[in-house]
């Protein structure tokens, strides 16, 4: 049980520092700042190539941000910063199946594009705590292969937290041995960081079948 407490706590923090780097590097991408504090659909509007004269409200519903989002997507099928945001605005909205579909189609257009694939690890991985058995393991396995593929494209910065969110979802997909192979690559970059010696305890005990679960 302690163990298992752990490994949650683990998890959450993992999936915090995630979503902190998604927040950022949307902001980033689409050239809108890094003010956290600001409204994501303010944000988006608030885009510097908006045509001038359009108004749009200050506060929306969650349905009328993914109307905006769904309507700019369409219209800018090229812009993987438009993507991004849809997915984000369906996941946050609890339309999981909606924000898979349009980051799966995302990953696949923007092989380059280190945020979609994150965000679809995210989605993957939130669907998974909702779900059990095989259907869990399999939801995690996806999330795994999702932060793998954007740790191959994202900045340096980005990586070693990559493989850290990639150990612990193959790890609760049941893949052990691909867990130990991240977890060794988080290592690697940072041998001293402040989440090692707990890699560490969670790579000998996937070692000795102690944390297969």
């Amino acid at each position: 049980m302690m163990m298992d407490r752990r490994r949650i706590s683990f998890w959450t923090r993992v999936g915090a520092f995630v979503l902190i780097v998604l927040f950022l590097a949307t902001f980033l991408f689409a050239g809108l700042g890094t003010g956290l504090n600001i409204d994501f659909l303010q944000a988006f509007f608030k885009n510097r190539n908006q045509p001038a004269g359009q108004q749009h409200p200050q506060t929306v519903s969650a349905r009328e941000q993914i109307r905006y989002a769904e309507s700019y997507v369409k219209d800018h099928p090229k812009d993987p910063a438009a993507v991004f945001r849809l997915g984000y605005l369906y996941a946050q909205d609890g339309k999981m199946q909606d924000a898979e579909r349009v980051l799966e189609n995302g990953r696949k257009k923007f092989a380059k594009n280190p945020q979609i694939a994150m965000l679809l690890g995210d989605v993957y991985a939130q669907q998974a705590q909702s779900s059990s058995g095989k259907e869990q393991k399999e939801l995690y396995g996806k999330a795994a292969d999702a932060f793998v593929g954007a740790s191959k494209v994202a900045s340096s910065g980005d990586v070693a937290r990559l493989y850290l969110a990639a150990g612990e979802a193959y790890q609760r997909a049941g893949q052990p041995g691909l867990a130990v192979k991240y977890w060794n690559k988080y290592l690697d970059k940072h041998p001293k960081g402040k989440q090692a010696d707990q890699v560490r305890k969670q790579i000998s005990d996937a070692l000795h079948g102690g944390g297969t679960g």
